[in-house]
Formats: C-alpha cells, structure tokens, sequence
C-alpha cells in the first residue's frame, strides 16, 4: 500500500517535489509555485512553477536597477560572446552576477552565456530571472523560446514568442523575429500535421497529461489522455508506444503488441517501440509487465538527429542484460 506523503506547507495535498528550502521535504506543486523565490534559482521545479496558475497570479511588483556602467560590460560582455569569446564573455557575466545578481540584463546576459555553452535549462532559468525583475523585457522572451525551440518544445516555445510580441515594439528587431518564427512553425506544422498550431498544441498538452499519468501509474487515465491526444494529432508513434506500455502493465498483451505495431507504422525506425515490443513478447500469457520506473528520453531529438542508435546506446550501457532491460519501460516526448 502506498503511503501518501504530505505536504508540510499546506498539510492538505500529496508532496511530489523535493524542495531544499523545505530541508529536502516533498511539497506539492501549488505550494511550490505559490513560495517560489530568488532563493529557488538552480532547482530543477523553477522553471515549472513559474508556469504553474499560482504563481502567475501572484503581483510582481518590480524594480529595475539601472546603471550604466553594467549595461556597458553587459554589452560588450553579449559582443564578445557573439564574436566566439565565450570564456571572455563569461567571465565578465560571472563577476557581474556576483555583484548585480538582480540586474535584469545581467540575469539576461546569464542565460546568453548558457546557451553558448549548451546548457539549455540553465539558460531558461536564467532568461526566466530576467523576466522575473523585468516583466517587459521583449529579448528575453526571444531567446527563452529560442531556447525552447532547441528543446523541441513547441508550446513553450509559441508561447515565449507571442509574449515577445505582445511587450516588444511592432519595429523592434526581436518582434520581427519572434514574428518569423512563429509563422515559420507554422506553416511547418500544418505541413507535417495538417493542423493549426494551436490544435497541435492542445493535442501536445494531453500527450504531457498522459505522461504524468503514466508516471503516477495511472495506466487506464494514461491511455485514456494519449488516446485523445491521438484523436486531435495522430502522426504521433510516441502516444501509440506509450498506450503499449500501459497496456502491458495492466496485463493485457495482445493489445499492447497493436499499440506497439501502430507506432512502427507511423514510423518504421521508431526504435522505442522496437525495443518494449521484443520486451512484451517475452511475457507469459496474462502476466503484467512489472517495469518499476518509466525513464523519459527524448527520442527523435537525441537520437535520429544526433545520428544515434538508440538500441545500439542500451547495449552500450554497463546494465545491458536483457533481464535488467525487461525491468524498464521506456518512453519519449512526443514529436516536436
């Protein structure tokens, strides 16, 4: 029997995130988004609270620091970068966030730096701080659904975009290029889906319900959320090969061998399905697949366009036993 964990702030709702303000206790999401603070950068929930309903109906009041002497170095930091000097760059970002940690266009800068150097989420959280102190500052957005876009998240890349446009000034350069952009994602998605984006979205918001769902083990809700998400977009293998491995977990095995056909027919190198279809084959009639973690990957963006084999990556592995593969299901994000 699982015993549910309480919140210690609200003692009403199940604790789900680890929070170290909390010494390390399980809070639940609301009251994460509702007490998250500066003190909060560099925790792996940041960037979700800050889009939790909580936490943007909260006032956010702001001050901005101005002086122009940092705006200088952040500048001429943001050119060297620019110009490939990233360790110059960063040095100069780093000594000004130790001294104007609340600088809009340090925090700015920041997430600059990050992105130079790959660190993707680092930089959402670092565009996010500027946002924080500066509701309006339009470059931000910019580069925050940049940064989005190189994580293949649709949605928050729309929805960084359309805020750049709705604080940025109609001739200003980083509207027209969130302008770009969008009409750009636009036209690709009704080109491979045949959808408006904001419909391709919807049907990627039930995708990430159904995940939550499934990581909850809530297989029967999780089938039922990447069910209707396939109603709205069905070129999606990922949900096929995710009602698989529900199905297989609730013991019914013929119909999660369909469900994993049916994402090989949308994509015959689709190699996740591959891989929990040779898994499900090997269970005796009747018995539940027993994975005891789901282990999120992000299949099409660090495998096929990273020129990766997915199934030669698990033989890579040090646990790469068939017996320890059957303990696992394995699953991604839906395509972006």
């Amino acid at each position: 029997m699982r015993i549910k964990t309480q919140c210690p702030i609200c003692n009403e709702s199940k604790g789900k995130r680890s929070c170290h303000i909390q010494n390390n206790s399980l809070i639940c999401p609301l009251c994460c988004a509702s007490t998250r603070n500066e003190a909060c950068q560099g925790c792996p929930h940041y960037v979700k609270a800050y889009h939790h309903p909580a936490a943007q109906a909260q006032v956010k009041p702001f001050i901005i620091e101005l002086d122009p002497v940092v705006d200088s170095e952040v500048r001429h930091a943001v050119n060297l970068l620019n110009r490939g000097h990233i360790h110059t760059g960063r040095s100069i970002i780093s000594r000004l966030m130790e001294g104007h940690p609340n600088n809009y266009l340090v925090a700015y800068a920041n997430g600059l730096c990050h992105v130079h150097e790959a660190q993707f989420d680092e930089a959402i959280a670092a565009f996010e701080a500027a946002i924080q102190i500066y509701p309006y500052c339009e470059e931000a957005y910019y580069n925050l659904g940049v940064t989005y876009k190189q994580k293949f998240n649709i949605p928050k890349t729309v929805a960084a975009f359309r805020k750049t446009i709705e604080v940025g000034d109609p001739h200003d350069m980083f509207v027209k290029y969130a302008s770009s952009n969008l009409r750009d994602l636009e036209r690709v998605i009704f080109e491979n889906y045949r959808l408006p984006i904001d419909t391709y979205i919807k049907s990627h918001e039930l995708f990430d319900q159904g995940f939550d769902a499934m990581q909850d083990k809530c297989d029967e809700q999780a089938i039922a959320l990447f069910t209707a998400s396939l109603a709205i977009c069905d070129k999606n293998p990922q949900c096929h090969g995710n009602i698989g491995i529900c199905l297989a977990r609730l013991g019914r095995k013929d119909e999660a061998l369909k469900a994993f056909t049916l994402a090989l027919e949308i994509d015959p190198d689709y190699e996740p399905a591959m891989v929990n279809m040779a898994i499900v084959e090997q269970l005796p009639e009747g018995e539940a697949l027993t994975a005891r973690e789901v282990r999120r990957i992000e299949y099409y963006k660090d495998y096929p366009l990273q020129n990766k084999s997915y199934i030669q990556s698990l033989l890579d592995t040090p646990e790469k036993s068939m017996e320890n593969v059957n303990r696992l299901g394995f699953t991604d994000n839906p395509i972006k």
